[in-house]
């Protein structure tokens, strides 16, 4: 929670930054800006429970908006999740006690963005706001783990247990190959709002801070953590810096 808030905050602090770096004065008569049909992007983002990737088509509808479409790729952490190693073997690997799966999610989506302040000058920015929608597939794979068994010392690569499994016993993650070929499927849907600040001094190429939020559902929960809450519905802020190209 104390992220969420600290990026809310921060949120808040670049729009209104922003805002006052686009009231900016009327841009010289003898300055002629070119209409762009499309634009293509390319992203990298933080948020509340991870980091992730994306990119996005947008075709103008009018000056002022775009449809745009996207894809996105993210991992999402369990808020109670962190990791520990065993003292006792020396050649202990990290990993998260209590962790049953991982979650790696894609979004497919289409969504709608339109100008609030127009980028009137080359070192001006243009503020807009984004809303996207589209269906969320979530990837789960299963925790794998090296064991130890403590009477013959033999060695062995096991899906986690909680029930069979002590912290003892536990010498570290395996290779996440093992839990890649085990993949369950989550579908879902998301929901996204967000303010976009694009500041390029260029017209052709785009240049973008967004700040934002998304939400996730899925049809069931997601089973991350053994003996803890888990969640059907995922709210995450996020901060993301992107780039790409305008088109005629």
């Amino acid at each position: 929670m104390r992220a969420s808030k600290i990026i809310f905050l921060s949120i808040l602090f670049v729009a209104e930054v922003f805002n006052a770096f686009a009231q900016s004065p009327a841009p010289d008569n003898d300055q002629v800006k070119l209409y762009y049909r499309s634009e293509y992007v390319f992203g990298a983002f933080l948020h509340t429970r991870g980091f992730g990737a994306y990119a996005r088509y947008a075709q103008n509808v009018t000056g002022f908006s775009q449809v745009v479409y996207g894809f996105e790729l993210s991992n999402m952490r369990h808020p109670k999740q962190q990791r520990i190693s065993n003292s006792f073997y020396e050649d202990a690997k990290g990993y998260y006690y209590g962790k049953l799966n991982s979650l790696t999610v894609t979004r497919f989506n289409i969504g709608w963005q339109k100008v609030l302040y127009g980028k009137e000058l080359d070192k001006g920015v243009k503020i807009s706001y984004l809303t996207q929608l589209g269906p969320t597939i979530g990837w789960v794979a299963p925790v794998y783990l090296e064991i130890e068994d403590r009477n013959t010392q033999d060695r062995s690569v096991e899906r986690y247990d909680p029930e069979e499994h002590g912290q003892e016993d536990i010498i570290g993650r395996a290779s996440f190959i093992h839990g890649v070929q085990n993949l369950s499927l989550y579908p879902g849907g998301h929901a996204k709002l967000a303010m976009n600040f694009e500041y390029s001094p260029l017209d052709e190429s785009v240049k973008a801070l967004e700040v934002g939020i998304t939400l996730d559902g899925y049809l069931e929960e997601v089973p991350i953590m053994a003996n803890t809450d888990n969640y059907q519905f995922w709210t995450t802020f996020y901060v993301s810096f992107h780039f790409g190209k305008k088109l005629y």
